[in-house]
């Protein structure tokens, strides 16, 4: 990113790309204070360390002040999640991010943060999971196609094989929109009679749009 360009993305956004996705539909590369951030028509679905949802989360649980070996990452953006843990908590634990869109991957190749504690993995965050048997300090599901929640990340099937992945004294942080009346009823729904109950004595964090569904392995 230029100089030049960064300076005027404080005044307006710049659009940097925009391509097509089969999984995503039309998302968008763009500089907005500074930041890449990458978007689709509904959704941001990163914005380095200005991304809300997992920027508040991480302050409200103090996750610079937890032991962090080994990070999950369904659903991987431009990288904003490890970016944040690196920069601005001055953790550095090994990074498995699941990433299903190609797109996407091309992007945060040539966009995101990329530190080569990241090992990217094409995959579908459902197949992933239920065939997986490492465990993780921490897992970030940040799983979107536009504004929804894939339905298979809201199978129990899913849900309880994610649990398995959590270390004990582990924790998971599970985003879901929240910014809309209908979002705001699916995602109550979904915490009452499903998440809940997989997860007993799981909390909600409210963010900028977003509620952050979260569960510590005690």
């Amino acid at each position: 990113m230029s100089p030049i360009k960064r300076l005027l993305s404080y005044f307006f956004e710049i659009k940097v790309e925009e391509v097509a996705s089969t999984v995503s539909g039309k998302l968008k590369v763009s500089i907005l204070n500074g930041r890449y951030c990458l978007s689709s028509a509904n959704a941001v679905y990163s914005y380095e360390e200005n991304y809300s949802s997992f920027k508040t989360a991480f302050e409200k649980t103090s996750i610079g002040k937890r032991e962090i070996v080994n990070t999950l990452v369904l659903g991987y953006g431009l990288g904003s999640i490890p970016l944040m843990l690196n920069k601005a908590h001055n953790l550095h634990p090994r990074f498995t991010a699941v990433e299903s869109d190609p797109v996407v991957l091309h992007l945060a190749k040539n966009y995101g943060y990329l530190p080569v504690s990241v090992a990217l993995v094409q995959d579908d965050a459902y197949h992933y999971v239920i065939n997986s048997t490492q465990k993780f300090d921490l897992i970030c599901a940040d799983l979107y196609v536009d504004d929804k929640t894939p339905a298979q990340a809201e199978k129990e099937e899913f849900l309880q094989a994610l649990k398995k992945l959590v270390m004990p004294g582990g924790l998971l942080l599970f985003s879901r929109f929240y910014y809309e009346k209908h979002h705001r009823q699916l995602t109550d729904d979904f915490r009452k009679n499903v998440f809940e109950i997989i997860f007993p004595g799981a909390f909600a964090i409210k963010t900028k749009g977003n509620l952050m569904l979260g569960w510590e392995n005690i």
